[in-house]
């Protein structure tokens, strides 16, 4: 947009404008000249513009300022006008030559960023959430009030170190988020809990941290901007939870063992008096009753892993002996569907092998549930770099991709209607993955709704 450009003589009165003014303005040079072109100055913005021009006249400098001008439709628009001296080779001033350029845009953009800022400090006060910038090139970090009231600190302007902000982590935590950082430099996101110890009263918090980096044309991290937030009481209520669990599951063993004891005296008398159909209420309430403890165990095993106690008993055992058994333990879960082994030739593992039956059978007869109008079944063993892959492919319903990466959560149920649920608490793939993690390996799942599922595990050789 063409700028307003004026002159002035050498004691400030105006003797030109161009085209530009009489188009916006509206106004004639009769009556722009003295102070006419006060008239479309905005009343809020006249007087510290005159005093401006005054003070630029008096002492021969630049006279800049920002101000907004009606237009001849009634409208007001800012500028930013400028005023120079210009001066003979004595120094002396012989007039001025002056321009206004239009940023009503710029202050648009300006009032948008700024109440878009504020919304976002509003939204983060009533979330109590912290945020923070970190610089990854420097190794500096900035930070919001509300980021170092979570920490209990006094807030303090400016940059601050990485290693400032490290120091407030439990001494259990430091290591894993130290490494954690790195990690999510080079993956450009990061999620995570941990612990803190407050500055004020020493109190131990839980926070939950996301954030994600930032990368320049070369796609090299050069900062990270995420939130944290307190999430003690959610985590007092998890434990809570996992201590019943724990204390529920301990409680229900013995008497199942009893209901089961008694269960086989029941069948074994029935078949002294040749009664069969009691019989056959006895081994349908054995089998209940094992279906039972099984949960039972499932629900010991997460309160374990919540703990921490879940331990391993690493012993050197065949791999593809392993699944042959937990194949023959399994056959009565297949009667639609076609199990296929094909194993590959491997060295013998160091693990905790009936954890590690654990995570196959888990697999198999997910696989066999998932896919109800039969199908093969197809597992294979692999030797792959430092380790053995496992893997078992169904040709099922298949999970959605916004799913995919919650199957491994602590009691996630698919919720979504359109796809087919069975019965279940979701704790088995829980239970599954952190099997492995243990072991130092990974887990995965890879998937197409109507197509199938693969799910599968990476083992190194030794997971001592």
């Amino acid at each position: 947009m063409p700028q307003i450009i004026w002159t002035n003589d050498a004691n400030g009165k105006p003797n030109f404008f161009n085209e530009r003014w009489y188009k916006y303005s509206g106004l004639d040079f009769k009556d722009s000249i003295g102070l006419g072109w006060e008239a479309i100055v905005h009343a809020d913005d006249a007087a510290s513009s005159r005093e401006l021009w005054q003070k630029a006249l008096s002492t021969g400098t630049i006279f800049d300022a920002e101000y907004r001008l009606r237009c001849h439709d009634g409208n007001y628009c800012w500028f930013i006008g400028r005023n120079v001296p210009l001066k003979d080779d004595n120094g002396r001033i012989t007039g001025w030559f002056g321009s206004a350029t239009d940023i009503e845009e710029l202050k648009k953009a300006e009032e948008s960023l700024r109440l878009s800022e504020e919304l976002n400090r509003i939204a983060l006060l009533s979330a109590e959430m912290g945020a923070w910038d970190w610089d990854v090139t420097q190794g500096t970090l900035e930070a919001n009030e509300q980021y170092f009231q979570l920490l209990g600190a006094m807030a303090e302007p400016g940059k601050k170190s990485l290693d400032f902000f490290l120091k407030f982590l439990h001494t259990d935590d430091y290591q894993r988020v130290h490494d954690e950082l790195k990690k999510a430099i080079e993956e450009g996101i990061y999620h995570s809990e941990f612990r803190i110890v407050r500055a004020d009263n020493q109190q131990v918090k839980w926070m939950n941290v996301y954030a994600r980096a930032v990368a320049n044309e070369n796609n090299a991290a050069t900062r990270m901007i995420g939130v944290m937030y307190d999430i003690t009481a959610r985590k007092k209520m998890e434990q809570q939870k996992d201590d019943f669990i724990g204390i529920a599951s301990h409680e229900l063993k013995t008497p199942l063992t009893s209901i089961k004891i008694y269960a086989q005296l029941l069948c074994e008398i029935f078949k002294e008096k040749n009664d069969a159909m009691g019989v056959g209420y006895m081994q349908k309430l054995d089998g209940q009753v094992d279906r039972i403890t099984e949960l039972v165990g499932r629900l010991l095993d997460t309160a374990k892993l919540a703990e921490g106690q879940l331990t391993l008993e690493v012993q050197q055992f065949d791999m593809n002996e392993l699944i042959e058994r937990q194949l023959k333990d399994l056959q009565h879960l297949s009667r639609p569907h076609d199990l296929v082994f094909k194993p590959g030739k491997l060295e013998k593992v160091n693990a905790d092998k009936e954890r590690i039956g654990q995570v196959i059978t888990n697999f198999i007869s997910n696989a066999v549930k998932y896919s109800p109008k039969g199908g093969e079944v197809l597992i294979t063993s692999e030797d792959v770099e430092g380790g053995i892959k496992v893997s078992v492919r169904d040709v099922g319903m298949g999970i959605p991709p916004e799913l995919q990466e919650k199957v491994f959560d602590r009691f996630f149920r698919v919720s979504n209607p359109g796809v087919k649920t069975f019965p279940g608490m979701g704790i088995g793939l829980y239970i599954a993955q952190n099997i492995i993690t243990r072991h130092k390996g990974s887990i995965g799942v890879e998937s197409k709704v109507g197509e199938g599922s693969e799910f599968y595990f990476f083992l190194p050789y030794d997971s001592k």
